[in-house]
């Protein structure tokens, strides 16, 4: 990827009037911005300068307790199955909250590409939640409690 981060810049600037799903943009430093979408969906997004190029990440939640072994074996399992052909990795930070990434190829500065990477990795984390809650169902109880609120299926 040949991009540097003005170009970046200049997508994120046309990126919200482009996509009506989206609600907001707000950057925090250069080259680092949060996307909100429709229904409280936040996406993060960040310019790795170092070796050009976007790294996308959104938080999913906690796995309760209850279904935490089901969790992580779609955890594993989601990861082999994207490993084969997808950019996208799940993942669990320091605090145990599960999170999915992805640093997908833009081969250009284009916002038609960079609106069809944000909208798959969206749907990818979206499955993602809905294979955690049909794993963590026979679990629990409450099928919707699998993670907290950040993402829902």
């Amino acid at each position: 990827m040949s991009l540097d981060l003005s170009e970046i810049q200049q997508l994120m600037h046309a990126l919200g009037p482009a996509m009506p799903e989206i609600e907001s943009i707000v950057q925090h430093e250069a080259g680092s911005w949060d996307i909100w979408f429709e229904g409280h969906l936040c996406m993060a997004l960040d310019w790795q300068q170092a070796q050009p190029r976007l790294r996308m990440s959104m938080a999913l939640g906690e796995a309760p307790d209850a279904a935490s072994a089901a969790v992580y074996e779609a955890l594993l399992k989601a990861n082999l199955a994207w490993s084969a052909h997808d950019a996208v990795r799940a993942a669990m930070c320091d605090s145990g909250e599960l999170m999915v990434l992805a640093e997908p190829l833009l081969p250009s500065c284009d916002l038609p590409v960079l609106q069809q990477q944000l909208r798959r990795f969206v749907l990818q984390a979206s499955q993602f939640v809905a294979v955690l809650q049909v794993n963590a169902a026979s679990n629990l109880t409450d099928q919707r409690a699998c993670l907290s609120p950040t993402l829902r299926a």
